[in-house]
């Protein structure tokens, strides 16, 4: 698949509606004046903080750069535009055409409009049956899975068979390790799972080793932060004691925790002893979810204001969202 590698995986198109108290760091409002947030606030100064990670390894999360394609027949013999999305940036390569888009998570359903509105044809591959109500754009046609590819054209499991000119592939990424080691104990399991984990975080192997940052579908700031305080920690009670036989560690089972990330973060700062997120954040978050859902034309116009530590409010832009 012909691709152009670029270093970010934002879209020109791209909105966000969650307010920045969702996204930002929890203790990181401003100037910190050399100061490093954690226990009760602090964990101390910068050299304090090195001095800890010294005796620990960290593997965050960053750049994903392993694009997840699905591999499907034919796809190597047709001769038309294949991209990822991370590789996607605006639609105007893609005027007067026929396109294909496959998956229909985040990505899938924004490029799906985007290119909509100029592209002769949007056909919409994705087995998500609440995504079938959604009428995106006159132009834009909900098919099945694809079957397979000819040199010019795309057969879907319905047995239809469309005239194609590109295909973007919204179909997530993968996990690599590459620089990790057999003696590290860590299995990768499909490219999708790490074990074994303690908390999503401790190398149950090789203690010292933390995994920051690997929670799916999540606001990925405030519980990332929140799993770096704990591994900083961890480090800290294991460097403290002796032995780590009184340090009980259980491994997950998924990275995909839905509704538990509540119960998840609570038991991560009560650990450590920290303020835990404010369940208006949780709410928040949530709310954006219910209105990408029930607002799905419009949506990307609206902003989340948080007004105390009970309630938030929506705004939307009268501007760009006339039909909200």
């Amino acid at each position: 698949m012909a691709s152009t590698r670029v270093h970010r995986t934002i879209y020109r198109s791209f909105r966000t509606q969650k307010t920045y108290t969702i996204l930002q760091f929890g203790d990181f409002g401003g100037k910190t004046g050399g100061q490093v947030a954690g226990d009760s606030g602090r964990l101390g100064d910068k050299r304090d903080k090195g001095r800890i990670l010294r005796l620990g390894v960290c593997v965050q999360r960053t750049q994903r750069n392993a694009f997840f394609t699905p591999d499907i027949p034919g796809m190597d013999r047709f001769q038309g535009d294949q991209i990822h999305s991370h590789d996607y940036r605006t639609p105007d390569r893609f005027k007067g055409t026929n396109v294909l888009v496959i998956g229909s998570g985040s990505s899938g359903f924004d490029i799906c409009g985007d290119v909509a509105k100029v592209a002769n044809q949007v056909f919409f591959s994705h087995h998500n049956p609440d995504m079938l109500l959604k009428e995106i754009s006159e132009n834009v046609v909900h098919k099945p899975d694809v079957e397979f590819f000819s040199e010019k054209s795309v057969c879907f499991k319905d047995k239809t068979v469309q005239a194609l000119d590109a295909i973007i592939y919204c179909t997530g990424f993968d996990i690599t390790l590459p620089f990790l080691k057999p003696s590290c104990g860590i299995d990768l399991v499909n490219g999708k799972f790490i074990t074994p984990l303690h908390k999503n975080v401790i190398n149950m192997n090789n203690p010292t080793m933390g995994f920051i940052g690997f929670i799916n579908w999540t606001f990925v700031h405030r519980v990332f932060d929140l799993q770096a305080r704990y591994y900083i920690e961890f480090l800290r009670k294991r460097r403290s004691s002796s032995t780590t036989a009184d340090l009980e560690m259980t491994a997950v089972s998924t990275h995909f925790l839905g509704h538990y990330i509540v119960d998840y973060c609570k038991s991560l700062a009560e650990e450590i002893g920290v303020e835990p997120i404010p369940q208006i954040i949780f709410n928040a978050y949530n709310g954006c979810n219910r209105l990408r859902t029930s607002h799905y034309r419009t949506y990307h116009s609206a902003v989340f204001r948080i007004v105390d530590e009970d309630n938030y409010v929506i705004e939307f832009d009268e501007k760009n969202a006339t039909d909200k």
